[in-house]
């Protein structure tokens, strides 16, 4: 292969290089924001998981107790609580109250050490769902 034909190629590598630079950049901001996509006090429900505090150090073996704070415009009706993105239970919640805050508890234990992701989603009479911080 000659220099030149070298060269060409090279050329042509930056090219295409700096096109899906410039395409990816211009393709992100277009994305909204988390706030523009969903503004805050606009979920129908509000749940967040209240213990146990982000970054813990829990035994091996132990039962981890999980709260979970809900309040919503219409009655909550269901809790999910999910594991690294894997649904470990449901709770279906009998209060019909609304605008209440409502606890519910879990007990979990980790099989095997590691870092753990915990969110909860809620889900109310009318289908409303909220999703909790992680």
């Amino acid at each position: 292969m000659t220099t030149k034909n070298r060269f060409v190629i090279a050329i042509i590598g930056i090219l295409i290089f700096a096109s899906l630079v410039f395409a990816a950049f211009y393709g992100f901001r277009k994305i909204p924001s988390i706030d523009e996509q969903l503004p805050p006090g606009s979920s129908a429900i509000e749940i967040r998981i209240t213990h146990p505090d982000n970054r813990t150090i829990w035994p091996l073996n132990f039962a981890i107790p999980i709260q979970i704070a809900l309040k919503g415009g219409e009655p909550v009706t269901s809790v999910d609580l999910y594991v690294n993105g894997s649904l470990y239970g449901t709770q279906h919640i009998e209060d019909e109250s609304t605008n209440q805050q409502l606890l519910t508890l879990w007990e979990w234990q980790p099989g095997v050490p590691g870092n753990f992701i915990l969110t909860a989603r809620a889900m109310d009479a009318s289908g409303n769902t909220g999703i909790s911080n992680t």
